[in-house]
């Protein structure tokens, strides 16, 4: 059995990895290899012959996240007894050692969850204070820690939370930033500042964004309810429609099972990406629809964020609205796109009707919903191109290159409107 496993693993492998690299991107390689390999682990979890350590050492980290994050789905998520016992028998598999201390730190929660006792739990801890007080913890593995703050305290294991505030005080600070910017409102001349700001973006990116639009989403605290986009020329103008009235387009930043932003699959975080091209082909229509998904990228780590600021009025540096995307960024998250779907909300008396929830990306509407069809995710592409300076056609959909502002405008239960941009920005 173990060697048809091996057998089944290289030829998704090698089939998977061959189609992925033909499409010659780092992004969409990573896409590709990460689907692959949630794929594969769902196999050996089911057959019983869960691998610790990935294919080839560059994969491992890769490997082993899709691995934990199998386990967590089955034994954390789920509330089938069947997902529990594989995650269970699965857990008892696994050399701890072979684990980045993030993912071994969800692995002892879910060891906990699961009623096991297969963590040396001193040894768990020492390694952690020792590469704490080192100096050599990783900030993915510092945001981990202070996701499952709650869950470490249940558990007794307090001082790991004490031993990373001590010894971590600067990620400490941004990771809390990050959080208090759910609860502050942004003041009025902010938002005015951050959308009328007109620093030329030439030196970043090496002048990819200079003459490409900025596409701006205000949303809610509350992301049940839509967003609004509207956007920018290269000219740094508002871009209307034919009676003189801004353009705005309707989205949704909401992630399917409610998570926030600092966990894989949240919400949509606040904050500056860019917008670099779209995927090669509108695969995967059922999830993701009709057209291409526009791909979106966190702005790199640097040293005081400064590559974020370049992008940003000086107004804006010390505010915390836009930490949620360093924050996610550096725990981990990734593959964050623009895209349809070729599913349907059935609900009409849900708050986002008829947007369907994401796992973690903007949502555009889609399907045929009151006698009325929308393609909304055509309508971006098409608009995005048209203000980079090219015809609308497909072809040129590759060429798009972007800045995109999200960021959360006020604490009202209600979707965002046209007249609340108007307002928010004393447009007439």
């Amino acid at each position: 059995m173990k060697n048809l496993v091996f057998i089944i693993t290289a030829f998704l492998l090698n089939f998977g990895l061959s189609k992925a690299f033909a499409n010659n991107s780092a992004t969409i390689l990573l896409e590709d290899k990460m689907d692959l390999f949630e794929k594969i682990v769902n196999l050996q979890v089911k057959l019983g012959v869960v691998q610790s350590s990935g294919f080839w050492n560059e994969d491992r980290a890769m490997n082993s996240m899709a691995l934990v994050d199998t386990l967590w789905k089955k034994g954390w998520d789920s509330q089938k007894v069947e997902d529990r016992r594989l995650a269970t028998e699965s857990l008892k598999k696994l050399d701890f050692d072979n684990f980045e201390i993030a993912d071994q730190v969800r692995l002892f929660l879910l060891d906990q969850k699961l009623g096991g006792n297969l963590v040396n739990n001193s040894k768990f801890m020492n390694d952690i204070f020792e590469t704490s007080k080192a100096g050599k913890l990783h900030r993915r593995e510092i945001y981990t820690i202070l996701n499952y703050k709650e869950e470490l305290l249940e558990s007794g294991f307090g001082e790991i939370l004490d031993q990373v505030s001590l010894y971590n005080a600067e990620d400490l600070a941004l990771y809390n930033e990050a959080k208090d910017s759910l609860f502050e409102v942004p003041n009025r001349s902010l938002v005015q500042d951050l959308v009328f700001f007109d620093k030329d973006p030439g030196d970043y990116g090496r002048g990819e964004y200079r003459f490409g639009p900025k596409l701006f989403m205000f949303c809610r605290k509350n992301r049940n309810y839509p967003c609004m986009m509207f956007m920018k020329d290269s000219r740094n103008q508002i871009v209307r429609k034919e009676d003189g009235s801004i353009w705005t387009h309707k989205a949704l930043g909401l992630a399917r099972k409610n998570k926030p932003y600092n966990v894989k699959n949240g919400f949509t975080p606040a904050g500056v990406y860019t917008i670099d091209s779209v995927m090669p082909e509108a695969n995967r229509q059922r999830v993701f629809g009709k057209y291409r998904r526009l791909i979106i990228n966190f702005i790199p780590r640097t040293k005081d964020e400064e590559r974020t600021k370049e992008l940003l009025p000086e107004s804006s540096y010390s505010s915390n609205w836009w930490k949620q995307a360093v924050v996610a960024r550096d725990i981990g998250r990734n593959l964050l796109r623009i895209h349809g779907t070729g599913l349907r909300n059935n609900n009409p008396d849900s708050t986002y009707y008829p947007f369907v929830k994401t796992s973690g990306c903007i949502a555009m509407r889609e399907n045929r919903y009151d006698g009325k069809k929308y393609k909304d995710q055509r309508i971006l592409l098409d608009q995005l191109m048209t203000y980079s300076g090219f015809t609308p056609r497909r072809r040129n959909e590759t060429k798009i290159r972007a800045l995109l502002y999200v960021i959360e405008v006020d604490n009202k239960n209600k979707a965002v409107e046209k007249t609340d941009i108007e307002d928010i920005l004393e447009l007439k």
